[in-house]
């Protein structure tokens, strides 16, 4: 390198400081970090630094994160940006990450709600005295999967299945055909299951109807075809 003409505007002495130097060193830099193959021998680097120092890396960031607020502010900011312009990606690769490792969502959440449990148990307790009737169908929905579990017939539902099945049935009960609305509007009806989980019938929302709940509590564990012919 010492032998390389001194000054000029593509060439340049290592250790110089002059303003032909610092210019030459510039350019070559911007020229070499713009080489793909260049990018890739550091891609291929730093995965191999990973690979043999991932733990002791891990725990660095851990540290700094939990002790430096303007580096946790940072990665934060950086988190969010990536999200927004990738969320379709995002949320693709954590569906398959869950689907992949059931037993450690589980285990996490568990963790969690044993780390917070009087803080979620006081914003649900919130959450349902501003919405009493939502409460009560998320409560009734909750019910139905714990029996359909216990038995072993698996399948679920959501509210938005329930509502779609009562418009479907016209708001008249699916076993007595009468109106399932009471007065000023309040509610009268349950969603019951076609077959009763404890003849073997899923949770599942082809099994589900809405009934009035005195029909409901009629019917029981009897079978449809069963109580057909009682109540016809």
């Amino acid at each position: 390198m010492g032998s390389r003409i001194h000054g000029t505007t593509t060439e340049y002495r290592h250790g110089c400081r002059c303003i032909c130097c610092r210019g030459a060193h510039t350019l070559a830099a911007k020229k070499y970090l713009s080489d793909p193959e260049h990018h890739a021998k550091q891609r291929a680097g730093g995965r191999r630094r990973w690979g043999e120092n991932a733990e002791e890396i891990n725990a660095e960031r851990r540290s700094r994160y939990a002790n430096d607020p303007d580096y946790r502010r940072g990665i934060k900011a950086q988190n969010a940006r990536y999200y927004d312009a990738h969320r379709t990606r995002v949320m693709e690769k954590v569906r398959r990450w869950a689907e992949e490792h059931p037993e450690r969502i589980k285990a996490r959440q568990r963790n969690y709600y044993q780390d917070n449990r009087e803080r979620i148990l006081r914003m649900n307790k919130e959450w349902a005295e501003r919405n009493p009737e939502r409460a009560r169908e998320l409560s009734r929905e909750a019910s139905h999967r714990r029996r359909a579990k216990l038995a072993g017939s698996g399948g679920s539902h959501t509210p938005e299945d329930v509502t779609a099945q009562f418009n479907r049935q016209q708001g008249k009960c699916f076993w007595c055909g009468r109106k399932m609305r009471g007065k000023r509007g309040l509610r009268t009806w349950h969603a019951d299951h076609i077959v009763p989980v404890s003849l073997g019938g899923s949770d599942n929302r082809e099994n589900i109807v809405c009934a009035h709940w005195d029909c409901n509590i009629s019917k029981g564990g009897t079978h449809p075809m069963d109580f057909a012919g009682v109540m016809f």
